[in-house]
């Protein structure tokens, strides 16, 4: 198996173009470099670098191929470009448009979260929505550059929909701020969703005062599991519990199979939780249908005691060394 690290890099040398320009193709240096990416990538991927590794040297325009032959490793094949003229090839780099790997994108938008969620309000600060104006900008101003829509209303960012929290808390990978998260997202949607949100992972990472009476009230009354269940289903919990058989996250599972199993875990009780059994079958089910939380009220449920028990001891720790 090849490290991660090592993958990654393997990975860097075989997905990108790389130009070497005005250096020999017998310079020790870089035949030091070639065999070096070379057992990176193993014999079964060089020839992935035929179209990657472009040389560029002087003399008449040309264009061939060449090879060289590390021991051990295998044949590594390069294209190199001749030619007098090395501005028309500057011109042509210039003009190529760059793209970005979706961690890269997701690494900026938590830049982007976190400058404004910590931005000083005095601070000389620029919120753009677009890349259009940034020529007018003056040069000592500092910017946010937002990815979306800009709500005007909300400062910095704009609203989230209820599904990206419920995503966020089983899969942790949307960066959102929890300041912003408790003062200006949970409030407002709390107000649509009677059901309660997703809401002691912000809460447990939060280091001011709750105000909010929404807020409040979800934490007030909401002590236990059996506070998220309705008349129907706390019978249901009776029911299910009557035989005296103890059940747990792989049980339920196989006893309701994959795609049912949400609907009946619910009714387990704290201490049959696996919490690390219930977020891997979350993320699973989620995974496979990416619109599986919209409109489905029991999942949601599930997420919100999952948040529940992952999040509230922290929260509670929290709240109490305030």
């Amino acid at each position: 198996m090849v490290p991660a690290r090592k993958s990654a890099k393997c990975q860097f040398w075989s997905n990108r173009a790389i130009i070497f320009i005005g250096y020999s193709l017998n310079d020790p240096d870089i035949q030091a470099i070639l065999m070096s990416i070379s057992r990176c990538l193993g014999s079964n991927n060089l020839a992935l670098l035929r179209k990657r590794f472009i040389f560029l040297t002087r003399g008449e325009n040309a264009t061939s191929t060449h090879s060289f032959t590390f021991p051990g490793i295998g044949e590594i094949s390069m294209t190199e470009i001749r030619t007098n003229d090395f501005g028309a090839v500057y011109e042509a780099i210039g003009q190529s448009k760059c793209s970005f790997s979706p961690r890269i994108i997701r690494e900026l938008r938590r830049s982007i979260y976190a400058l404004a969620d910590e931005g000083d309000p005095n601070d000389s600060l620029v919120v753009e929505a677009s890349f259009s104006d940034l020529e007018r900008l003056p040069e000592g101003q500092h910017l946010v550059l937002g990815i979306g829509v800009a709500n005007a209303s909300l400062g910095h960012g704009h609203m989230v929909k209820a599904e990206l929290l419920y995503r966020d808390v089983v899969f942790d990978d949307e960066h959102v701020a929890p300041k912003l998260a408790v003062e200006e997202y949970l409030p407002s949607l709390l107000a649509s969703n009677s059901g309660g949100l997703p809401m002691y992972k912000y809460l447990s990472a939060y280091s001011g005062e709750v105000l909010n009476p929404r807020m409040l009230k979800e934490i007030d009354e909401k002590k236990d599991l059996d506070a998220f269940l309705n008349n129907s289903l706390r019978k249901a919990k009776g029911s299910y519990h009557h035989s005296g058989i103890r059940h747990s996250v792989q049980s339920v599972i196989a006893n309701e199979g994959f795609e049912e199993a949400f609907k009946k875990l619910v009714l387990l009780e704290e201490d049959e939780i696996d919490l690390n059994k219930l977020l891997e079958y979350l993320r699973a089910l989620i995974t496979d249908d990416r619109k599986i939380i919209h409109g489905n009220s029991e999942l949601k449920r599930l997420i919100r005691m999952y948040d529940f028990l992952k999040y509230k001891k922290a929260f509670d720790i929290s709240a109490t060394s305030e």
